[in-house]
């Protein structure tokens, strides 16, 4: 629980409060979003964030959003979902 609140509170000071959600992905759209970290775009970015003893974190963050500023999702799932070669390979992006 400390390591999410740590997560939580670094993603909220360093990208701002407003521009910033969480939101669960079933353990396939992780996987889709995990595969997007490689690929090379100018418009967003997917990074791996870190892990606690069950969740796995993605930190997305795209230019474009209705505001006109940057927008940041903290994407999570659970780690009990996915194999322990899944979780290796992430960790290793």
């Amino acid at each position: 629980m400390k390591n999410i609140l740590s997560i939580f509170i670094l993603v909220l000071f360093s990208t701002g409060c407003l521009s910033t959600q969480i939101k669960h992905l079933d353990s396939s759209d992780f996987i889709k979003q995990v595969n997007e970290i490689n690929k090379m775009n100018s418009a967003h970015k997917t990074t791996y964030i870190g892990s606690t003893t069950s969740r796995i974190y993605l930190e997305y963050y795209t230019a474009i959003s209705s505001t006109g500023k940057g927008k940041t999702i903290i994407f999570w799932t659970e780690k009990k979902n996915l194999s322990k070669k899944q979780i290796s390979e992430i960790i290793k992006k």
